[in-house]
C-alpha cells in the first residue's frame, strides 16, 4: 500500500487553499493527460467523480459512462488549449465536464440538474469563491440538449459533451447509446429506425467552436453519409 499524504496545496488561480490526499506515483500517471496544469482540485474531482460512477452508475447506462465522461474531459481541453484558455478557466471546464453527467446515478429525467447539485455538494468543501460554484452550474446546465451556450467556455463543453458525432469512433459510439436506449425503454430497435433518428439529429445538430467546425464537422458530415446509405 503505498503512503498517502496530506499536503496543503493553493487551488489554481482562485487563491483558496485546501488539503489533499496523494496516493502516490500511479495516481498521478492516471491523471496526468486529464489534469494539464497539475490542479489538486482536479485530482480530488477525478478521484471523486471516477469511484462514484464506477460504483453508483446503473449497468443500463452503456453510453453515459465514465468513458464517455473522459473523453468529453479530453475533447475540453483540446478546445481550452487551442483557444489559450487560462488556468483558472481550465478549471472550471474540467471540473463541470467531469460532473456533467454524475446526475445520470439518480435517473436520466433532469440529469443536468442532479448533477449540478452533486457537483455543489462536493465542491462546497473547498471553499472556493461563489463565482466558481456559478460557473459551474451554468457549464452543466448548457449541456441540455435544448440549451444553447454562452460564452467560449459553455461552447466548448456542449462541441466537447458532443464530439463522438465527428469522431472516427462514432459508429461504436452509436451502438452504447443505442444499447443505452433499448434497456432503458425495453424496446429493441432496428438499426434502420435508429440510424432514421440519428440522420435527425444529425442534420439539426451544430458545432459552437471554430475548432470544432474546422476539425470535427467533415468527420461528423462523413458519418452522417454512412448513415444515410
Amino acid at each position: 500500500m503505498p503512503a498517502v499524504k496530506t499536503i496543503l496545496k493553493p487551488c489554481m488561480g482562485w487563491g483558496i487553499n485546501f488539503r489533499y490526499e496523494a496516493h502516490g506515483p500511479e495516481l498521478n500517471s492516471v491523471m496526468q493527460n486529464l489534469n494539464p496544469y497539475g490542479s489538486e482540485l482536479l485530482t480530488q474531482v477525478e478521484t471523486y467523480v471516477r469511484d462514484l460512477l464506477g460504483s453508483q452508475l446503473p449497468a443500463t447506462r452503456t453510453f453515459h459512462t465514465l468513458n464517455h465522461t473522459v473523453g468529453v474531459v479530453r475533447a475540453c481541453w483540446t478546445l481550452a488549449s487551442h483557444y489559450d484558455v487560462q488556468e483558472p478557466s481550465v478549471e472550471v471546464l474540467l471540473t463541470a465536464a467531469w460532473f456533467h453527467d454524475t446526475g445520470y446515478i439518480r435517473g436520466g429525467a433532469n440529469h443536468e440538474q442532479e448533477s449540478v447539485k452533486i457537483a455543489v455538494r462536493f465542491l462546497r468543501d473547498f471553499n472556493l469563491p461563489p463565482e466558481f460554484y456559478f460557473k459551474i452550474e451554468g457549464l452543466i446546465n448548457a449541456t441540455r440538449i435544448t440549451a444553447r451556450p454562452v460564452g467560449l467556455l459553455e461552447e466548448i463543453l456542449c462541441d466537447a459533451d458532443l464530439s463522438h458525432l465527428g469522431s472516427a469512433e462514432y459508429e461504436t459510439w452509436s451502438l452504447l447509446l443505442k444499447k443505452e436506449f433499448e434497456l432503458l425503454t425495453g424496446k429493441p430497435m432496428t438499426l434502420r429506425a435508429w440510424n432514421k433518428q440519428n440522420i435527425f439529429f444529425f442534420k439539426n445538430h451544430v458545432y459552437y467552436t471554430g475548432y470544432a467546425r474546422e476539425h470535427w464537422e467533415p468527420v461528423k458530415q462523413r458519418n452522417l453519409a454512412r448513415l444515410e446509405e
